[in-house]
C-alpha cells in the first residue's frame, strides 16, 4: 500500500481484492485499531483514492482498474469511518491547504448520527451540465465510458442527479416503469464492476480458480434444476462473462515461460486430480486418423452413418491432437461437451441463457482479438444448434467460431451458413 500506485494498479487491485475477501478487511481494522494505527492505515486509502484523480492518456482496461481502485478505496473509507467515526479520517491542517476529496465528500455529503446535512452546500449544487449528462446515462442502456472519467466529480453530482430523476418522476415526466428500467440499467452496471473486481482477485490465482470454476462450478449451476435460478441475469449474465474472461486469461497465458519445479509437481498433481472430469476415447484410432487425414476432394471420407456421427462428436482442439492429460484443457473440453447436450437437449430455461450468454462473451472477446481462443474444444455439432440463436446467426459469426484451417470444420460453416 506504500509503493508508488502508478507502477502496479493492477497488482494492488488484486491485493485489495484479496482484502475484501471474507473477513479479512475487518480483522485488518480491528488490529489497526488495537495497535493504534488506524488513522494511519486510514490515510493510505485517502493518498489511493487521490491517486485516480490524476489522469494520462489511458486505455480501457487501465481505465477500468482506476474506476475500481476508486470503488474500492471510496467504500473503505466508508466502512472505516461509519465503523470507527469519521474523525479516523480526518487529516491534520495540509500546508497547501488541499484537503482530499474523500473528507470533502464526508463532512458534507455522508449521512452521520446527529449529523444534518445543508441541501444549500455547494456539493448538493454540482454543474448543472454534468448532472444532466449523468441523468442522461442513468436514463440509457448504453455502458458508462470510464476512460478519462473523473469519478470524484461523478460522485458530487450523482445525489443531484438522483434528486431530478425523483423530481421528474413526482412531476409525470417518468413513469414508475421508467425508473424501474433505470434502476435495473443501474445495477448492472454496478454487476460489470463486480465481475472486473472478481477478475482481479482470480489474478491472484487464475489457474487453480479458473479450474475450480469450469470444473465444479458451473457443470454444478448447470446441472442442477434447483439451482437454475442463480443464473438470471444480472448475476448470470456476470458469472457468463467471468467465467469467459477467466478461461481466456488461463488458456493464452498456460504453459508461457518455464515452469518452476514447484508448479511442475502442482501441475502432475492436477492431472492426476482432473484426469475423471474428461474419459478419453482411445478405442477408434481408425477413424480418427481417417478423420485427420481428410479433406473435401476425398468423397469417401466420412461415408458411414458411423464416422459422421463421430466427426460431428469431434471438435477442432482433438483433430489438432491437443492433449487432454492437461487439467486445464480437459476441463475446456468438458464443459462444452455440457453446454453442447444443453442445447441439444433443446429444454428452455435460465441455464440455456446462460449457454448464450457464455457463447456470446466468447465472440466478443474473439472480435476483440483476445488471444488463445477456447471456442476449439467446443464439438463441431454446437455450430448447427448456435446458429439458431437470433444474436448468434449470422455469416460472420458461424466463420469466426469455426476453425476454418481444418477441412472438416470448413464443411460445417458451409452446412450452417448455407442453412441461415
Amino acid at each position: 500500500m506504500d509503493a508508488d500506485h502508478s507502477k502496479s494498479p493492477e497488482g494492488l487491485l488484486g491485493v485489495l481484492g484479496h482484502m475484501l475477501s471474507g473477513k479479512s478487511l475487518d480483522l485488518l481494522l480491528a488490529a489497526a485499531a488495537a495497535t493504534g494505527k488506524l488513522k494511519s492505515f486510514a490515510r493510505k486509502f485517502i493518498k489511493l483514492n487521490e491517486f485516480t484523480k490524476h489522469i494520462s492518456g489511458e486505455g480501457s482496461k487501465a481505465a477500468s482498474v482506476r474506476a475500481l481502485l476508486f470503488d474500492i478505496s471510496f467504500l473503505m473509507l466508508c466502512h472505516v469511518a461509519q465503523t470507527y467515526g469519521s474523525e479516523v479520517i480526518l487529516s491534520e491542517s495540509s500546508p497547501t491547504g488541499e484537503v482530499p476529496f474523500f473528507e470533502t465528500w464526508m463532512q458534507t455529503c455522508m449521512p452521520e448520527e446527529g449529523k444534518i446535512l445543508n441541501p444549500d452546500h455547494p456539493c448538493f449544487r454540482p454543474d448543472s451540465t454534468k448532472v444532466e449528462s449523468l441523468v442522461a446515462l442513468l436514463n440509457s442502456s448504453s455502458e458508462m465510458k470510464l476512460v478519462q472519467m473523473k469519478w470524484h466529480e461523478a460522485c458530487l453530482s450523482i445525489s443531484a442527479a438522483i434528486l431530478e430523476i425523483l423530481n421528474a418522476w413526482e412531476n409525470g415526466v417518468l413513469t414508475f416503469e421508467s425508473i424501474q428500467e433505470l434502476l435495473k440499467e443501474t445495477r448492472k452496471e454496478h454487476t460489470l464492476r463486480a465481475v472486473e473486481l472478481l477478475y482481479a482477485i482470480f489474478c491472484l490465482d487464475m489457474q487453480q480458480l479458473t479450474l475450480s470454476l469450469l470444473g465444479h462450478i458451473l457443470p454444478s449451476l448447470l446441472t442442477d434444476s434447483s439451482k437454475w435460478h442463480t443464473l438470471m441475469d444480472p448475476p448470470g449474465k456476470a458469472l457468463a462473462k467471468l467465467s469467459v474472461w477467466c478461461a481466456l486469461s488461463s488458456y493464452s497465458s498456460h504453459n508461457k515461460g518455464q515452469a518452476s519445479a514447484r508448479q511442475k509437481k502442482r501441475h502432475r498433481e492436477d492431472i492426476e486430480d482432473y484426469i475423471s472430469l474428461f474419459p478419453l476415447d482411445d478405442t477408434q484410432p481408425s477413424k480418427l486418423m481417417r478423420l485427420l487425414s481428410s479433406n473435401e476432394e476425398d468423397p469417401n471420407v466420412l461415408s458411414s452413418p458411423t464416422d459422421r456421427s463421430m466427426s460431428s462428436s469431434l471438435s477442432a482442439s482433438q483433430l489438432h491432437t491437443v492433449s487432454m492429460r492437461d487439467p486445464l484443457n480437459r476441463v475446456l473440453a468438458n464443459l462444452f461437451l455440457l453446454i453442447s447436450s444443453i442445447l441439444g437437449a433443446k429444454t428452455a430455461g435460465t441455464h440455456t441463457q446462460f449457454v448464450q450468454w457464455f457463447m456470446e462473451e466468447c465472440v466478443d472477446c474473439l472480435e476483440q482479438g483476445s488471444r488463445g481462443s477456447i471456442l476449439q474444444f467446443m464439438p463441431f455439432t454446437m455450430v448447427s444448434e448456435l446458429v439458431k440463436v437470433s444474436t448468434m446467426s449470422s455469416p460472420k459469426i458461424v466463420l469466426a467460431i469455426t476453425d476454418l484451417s481444418l477441412p472438416l470444420g470448413r464443411r460445417v460453416a458451409a452446412k450452417a451458413v448455407a442453412a441461415l
